[in-house]
This record gives C-alpha cells, sequence and structure tokens, in this order.
C-alpha cells in the first residue's frame, strides 16, 4: 500500500462461478476492472488501495472482495456479481474508512452486501 493509504480492498482475481466458460475472463477480473472504473472519480480513492489477489482460497463462493485497514476489523464478501457490486463495495468502504474500528455491523452495510459477508476477522493486538 502506498504510504498515504491505510486501507485496502482485496479482489480475489481468480474467482470464477462455476460452471465457468475458459474463454470469458474470470469474475475476479470482472469485478477488478469494475472497481478500478467505478474508482476512478470516487472522492475517497486516495485513502484506499485496490489490491488484486491470486487466490482468497473462497473458491466455492466466487466472487470475493476483502476489505482491510490498518488496525481495524477486515471483512471478506464472497457471492459477489461483478457486473452489479462494485457501487455497494465503494459505498460500503466510504462507511469503512470513517469508522476508526472498522466495525459494521450488519445493518451498517448496503443491502447488497448484508448477505455475502463470508468472515470478518479483527485487528491484531496492538503494542504487541
Amino acid at each position: 500500500m502506498p504510504p498515504h493509504t491505510r486501507h485496502a480492498i482485496h479482489v480475489c482475481t481468480t474467482c470464477r462461478r462455476a460452471p465457468a466458460d475458459p474463454a470469458v475472463p474470470p469474475d475476479g477480473e470482472r469485478m477488478l476492472a469494475a472497481l478500478a472504473a467505478a474508482m476512478e472519480g470516487w472522492a475517497h480513492r486516495d485513502a484506499v488501495a485496490l489490491a488484486p489477489v491470486q487466490c482468497m482460497n473462497a473458491c466455492a463462493r466466487s466472487c470475493a472482495v476483502a476489505l482491510a485497514g490498518e488496525g481495524k476489523w477486515s471483512f471478506l464478501f464472497a457471492d459477489l456479481d461483478p457486473e452489479t457490486a462494485a457501487p455497494a463495495l465503494l459505498a460500503c468502504a466510504e462507511t469503512y474508512i470513517g469508522r476508526a474500528d472498522g466495525k459494521m455491523m450488519r445493518s451498517a452495510r448496503p443491502e447488497a452486501l448484508r448477505d455475502t459477508l463470508l468472515v470478518r476477522i479483527p485487528p491484531l493486538p496492538s503494542g504487541r
């Protein structure tokens, strides 16, 4: 992450829903492209790095995207539609940026992401 960035949106670029047509780019690559395009005019793009990841091991729940921040809870969303999820992910990231600990209850997330949370991971303990 660049030094001024404290947050990242990690996108699994190898995610593919079954049955997948090998001639079509993976869902994860399409999600990465959709997020990159949506972030071009986004007011918070300097605060969030878009980070491709080759595999996040959520293959059975493709398409997977994680939201992480320094000293914050991390969230892994799955079963996302690469054609429609980018606006909801950026809205969620905007809420996430504004929370010191990153905690977001289900009601704080955009409706499109309320049933797609696979796991949330606590931050590392500080001072160790």
